[in-house]
C-alpha cells in the first residue's frame, strides 16, 4: 500500500457523531441520494449518538484479576480521545505481539529483535516490521463524548447501524484481529447445577463471562472460577434461542470471504491428529491414516 492510498483509507475513518456528515461533503451525499434536505443532518447525528455512542456494560468488560471487585474489570474498547496520544493527527498504537521466551531468544541472536535496556522498560524493538503490528486511531474532536468505535460513515448514513471500521499494520496483527472475531467462540455464559441438600430438587445458577476471546479475560475468569465453592459442580454453555435455532438449521454464525487453515506448529508428539507408537525395537512408527497424514 502507498502513502496516497494509506491517506485515502485512513480519512475514510471517524471517530465521532459530529463527524459523519462533514461540511465539505454534504454536496457530494445530497448529489448521491443520501441526503434530500439539510434537516437529515440533525436526524443522521441523533441516530449516530443513539446508535454509536459506547457505554460500558458487562459485555465489554475484560477481567484483569481473578476477584470480583470493579478493579477487577476493564473496557476493551479504546478511548477515541482518551487513549489517542495525539487526538488531533492520525496515530498508530501498537498491538503486544506475544511471543516465547525461546523464539525471543532465536530472533535476537539473528539480529532481528533489539531486547529492552532494562527489565520492564517500554523499548523493545523488532527490525521486521511483522513482529510490530499496529492498529489505528483517528482524530478526535477533543469534547466528543461519545466515545464511537471508529466507522466509514456513509455506510452508517446508508445503513443506519453499527458498521465497524478498524486499520490494523501487518500480517501478523491483522490475523490476531480478525481471529477473535470470525474463528473463536466466546462461551457467553457458564451455567452450573447443584442438588439442594434438604429436598431433591436440582438448581440452576448462571455466571457471566467477560470476553473470553481475550485470552488475559479468559485466564482470570478461569482464576476466579477456581475460587468458587461450585468449581467441581457440573457445568455447560448458557446460548440464546436464536442460536439454538441457527445450530438446528445448519446457518453459519458469521459470514466471510476469508478462509481460514489450522496449522498445528506443535511438537509432532503432541498433535491430537498424529498417533505414535514404538515397534518392538524401540523406533518410532509413524501413522499413515488420511486423517494423520492430514496434520503433516
Amino acid at each position: 500500500m502507498n502513502s496516497l492510498t494509506e491517506n485515502k483509507l485512513r480519512d475514510l475513518i471517524a471517530t465521532s457523531v459530529f463527524e459523519i456528515v462533514k461540511t465539505e461533503e454534504i454536496a457530494k451525499l445530497t448529489a448521491d441520494g443520501l441526503l434530500s434536505c439539510p434537516e437529515d443532518i440533525d436526524d443522521i447525528t441523533r441516530e449516530g449518538w443513539r446508535k454509536l455512542k459506547h457505554t460500558c456494560e458487562p459485555r465489554c468488560l475484560m477481567k484483569i484479576g481473578p476477584g470480583d471487585g470493579p478493579e477487577n474489570y476493564r473496557c476493551r474498547k479504546p478511548h477515541a480521545f482518551k487513549d489517542n496520544p495525539d487526538p488531533t493527527s492520525h496515530q498508530y498504537i501498537k498491538i503486544p505481539c506475544n511471543l516465547s521466551d525461546a523464539s525471543k531468544e532465536i530472533l535476537t541472536r539473528a539480529g532481528i529483535r533489539r531486547p529492552p535496556s532494562y527489565e520492564g522498560a517500554q523499548d523493545e524493538h523488532y527490525s521486521i516490521p511483522y513482529f510490530q503490528p499496529t492498529r489505528h486511531m483517528a482524530p478526535c474532536i477533543t469534547n466528543a463524548q461519545c466515545n464511537m468505535s471508529p466507522i466509514i460513515p456513509i455506510y452508517f448514513i446508508m445503513f443506519k447501524s453499527m458498521c465497524n471500521a478498524q486499520i490494523i499494520s501487518q500480517t501478523s496483527g491483522v490475523s490476531k484481529y480478525i481471529l477473535k472475531y470470525i474463528a473463536k467462540i466466546d462461551q457467553c455464559n457458564y451455567v452450573f447445577v447443584f442438588a439442594n441438600g434438604r429436598n431433591e430438587d436440582l438448581r440452576v445458577g448462571v455466571h457471566f463471562l467477560h470476553n473470553i476471546k481475550i485470552s488475559t479475560s479468559a485466564i482470570n475468569e478461569s482464576k476466579a472460577l477456581q475460587n468458587k465453592r461450585y468449581k467441581h459442580h457440573p457445568t455447560g454453555t448458557e446460548i440464546p434461542d436464536i442460536q439454538c435455532l441457527h445450530f438446528i438449521l445448519g446457518y453459519s454464525e458469521v459470514t466471510t470471504n476469508l478462509t481460514f487453515l489450522p496449522n498445528n506448529t506443535g511438537p509432532f508428539e503432541l498433535r491430537t491428529q498424529h498417533t505414535v507408537r514404538l515397534d518392538q525395537r524401540g523406533s518410532v512408527t509413524r501413522n499413515t491414516s488420511s486423517d494423520d497424514a492430514a496434520g503433516e
